[in-house]
């Protein structure tokens, strides 16, 4: 008998002598899932060009391969996935965007600043850095959020956008050049932090506050449907 020579091992592979086989293996193979997601590279690539932190990002409602970015210094910028790279940048705000919302060749943005500001961006037109708003609303306070119905809604020749405040208002505006808000609801006396637009059921708003409150409302009826309050 020597060290090399290769010794025998006995197993007992009767099942009642092993009550967590099951329980072993489903951990080893969780285990090998999660190592083999973590080796997969999920990381696509980046898109570099912002002086500032990103503050929202908001898709193409009609080009999957286009995004929008609103920053903390103001800068609106339409990114091209497939190039990578920025289509425009504009100075829009002069504080924090906290909104984008996409209608046809124009986007809806909002800021800390309290102007509501209407782009064109149809892609014939030479946009930059010093391209002016089509049209802008002043509002009474801070606006942290908006969101546009869908291009099908049924007035899609001139759809409804709302915003939220931070007095816990919410005001319903039409793309037709009115300065006032055509409703405004309350969800209480707390700041909004998010509006969105039912995709199917275009009159169907769901709104979010810093109230821990979550409301859903029909603006046809004006009538609220449910609100929960965590």
């Amino acid at each position: 008998v020597s060290k090399n020579d290769i010794k025998k091992i006995h197993r007992d592979y009767a099942p009642e002598s092993h009550p967590f086989e099951d329980q072993r293996e489903y951990v080893r193979a969780l285990n090998a899932v999660k190592l083999e997601r973590s080796f997969a590279k999920p990381f696509l690539f980046d898109l570099t060009g912002n002086s500032d932190a990103v503050k929202i990002l908001q898709n193409h409602k009609s080009r999957l391969s286009s995004i929008f970015s609103g920053s903390y210094d103001g800068m609106i910028k339409e990114w091209n996935l497939a190039t990578k790279s920025a289509r425009f940048t504009i100075k829009g705000h002069s504080s924090c965007v906290n909104g984008i919302s996409q209608i046809g060749d124009n986007i809806i943005t909002c800021s800390d600043d309290k102007h509501i500001k209407y782009w064109n961006i149809d892609p014939l037109n030479e946009i930059n850095s010093n391209t002016e708003p089509v049209f802008q609303i002043v509002h009474n306070n801070a606006i942290k959020c908006l969101d546009s119905q869908y291009s099908d809604a049924s007035n899609s020749n001139n759809p409804y956008f709302a915003i939220g405040d931070t007095n816990g208002d919410i005001h319903l505006y039409e793309m037709s050049g009115r300065t006032d808000p055509i409703n405004s609801f309350n969800w209480g006396t707390e700041s909004m932090t998010s509006v969105k637009f039912n995709a199917t059921e275009n009159n169907l708003l769901l709104a979010t506050g810093m109230d821990n409150s979550v409301s859903l409302f029909d603006i046809a009826h004006s009538v609220f449907v449910v609100e929960i309050v965590n």
